[in-house]
């Protein structure tokens, strides 16, 4: 039981470090943020546990908290204009439909440019990004390595 609470904090931790990036460029991040009350802290960094927290884990509260937090911010960036653009387009297919980062099933987060990609689409070999990330820096590095003479 404390194993199978342990994936879904985790999880929920996730989710909601990347809902955060939305929440906190919000007009309403005041209000969205002060539902997390004193445990702001939970969606700010993954590692960090109150004394409190972790006796929640036991009860479960803890995993209700983060799910019921996390449901509230979902639901507000699926109706709010302006976090409903901060989607990104797959890097792979160029689907028009933004994907979002907190779509933990659905998308992957390249660790090497920190794009998000669908997940049926990704292949770490072959990330657009990271390719033309690769080019520019082969160009520079030629450009600088041959310098212009007049």
């Amino acid at each position: 039981r404390v194993s199978t609470q342990s994936t879904g904090i985790w999880t929920m931790r996730r989710q909601l470090m990347y809902l955060k990036d939305f929440i906190f460029t919000c007009r309403d991040r005041d209000r969205l943020v002060a539902e997390a009350g004193s445990r702001v802290y939970l969606v700010t960094g993954a590692h960090m546990f109150s004394v409190k927290d972790l006796v929640d884990v036991q009860s479960g509260k803890l995993l209700t908290f983060l799910r019921s937090l996390s449901t509230s911010w979902l639901v507000h960036v699926s109706s709010c204009e302006l976090c409903k653009v901060k989607g990104s387009i797959c890097e792979f297919c160029h689907d028009p439909k933004p994907i979002y980062s907190f779509n933990l099933l659905d998308t992957v987060h390249c660790k090497s440019c920190g794009s998000f990609a669908h997940r049926k689409c990704y292949s770490k070999e072959k990330c657009p990004k990271c390719l033309r990330v690769t080019r520019r820096r082969i160009q520079q590095a030629i450009l600088s390595s041959n310098p212009v003479t007049n």
